[in-house]
This record gives C-alpha cells, sequence and structure tokens, in this order.
C-alpha cells in the first residue's frame, strides 16, 4: 500500500474504520500509527518530520508527566538509480 500515495478517500476511510473500532490514528506519507481509544485522554499532539518519516506524539500520563512516542521509518538503502555510499546512508540514519 505504501509504495504509492493513498487519495483523500482512503484515508477517511481508514479514519472512519479506525474510529468505529474505538482507535485513533495518524496518517504520514510513509507510515501510520494507531492509537487505542483508551489513551486517547492523554493524547495531546502528533508532529510529523522528514516528509513522514518520523512520528512523535505525546501522551500527558499525570499532571504535568509526559510520554513521548516516537515512530521511525527508517532510511532506504536503495534509492533509485544508483545505491549510496554505506557511509552516507549511515550519516543519514544518525541524523534521523
Amino acid at each position: 500500500m505504501w509504495n504509492r500515495e493513498i487519495s483523500l478517500i482512503e484515508s477517511s476511510t481508514i479514519e472512519r474504520t479506525c474510529d468505529k473500532w474505538g482507535f485513533l490514528v495518524k496518517i504520514s506519507k510513509l507510515q501510520l500509527i494507531i492509537v487505542d481509544k483508551q489513551l486517547s485522554a492523554c493524547y495531546r499532539d502528533s508532529t510529523i518530520y522528514e516528509d513522514g518519516r518520523i512520528i512523535h506524539s505525546r501522551f500527558e500520563v499525570s499532571h504535568g508527566k509526559y510520554s513521548n512516542f516516537i515512530s521511525v521509518y527508517g532510511i532506504p538503502h536503495f534509492l533509485g538509480q544508483h545505491q549510496d555510499d554505506e557511509n552516507v546512508c549511515l550519516q543519514r540514519m544518525t541524523i534521523l
């Protein structure tokens, strides 16, 4: 599914289905995060970085105490016509 961009209709369908079954969903270009609605009371926000490679979600577990969930979709090892030098690939992963 993620080898192409999903349409707005598909995205809406995923969101409606997750809502029906009691889940929150955050969709980026490269990944989706599904969170149980029981955590929705403590869910505060999500931020998407690097074109969807990183999703940072923040939860307030008690008053003023936060927990962060960071989902990372790694750097591809093959980028089209040529393959990056291993050191370049490792540097990009470290930056992320």
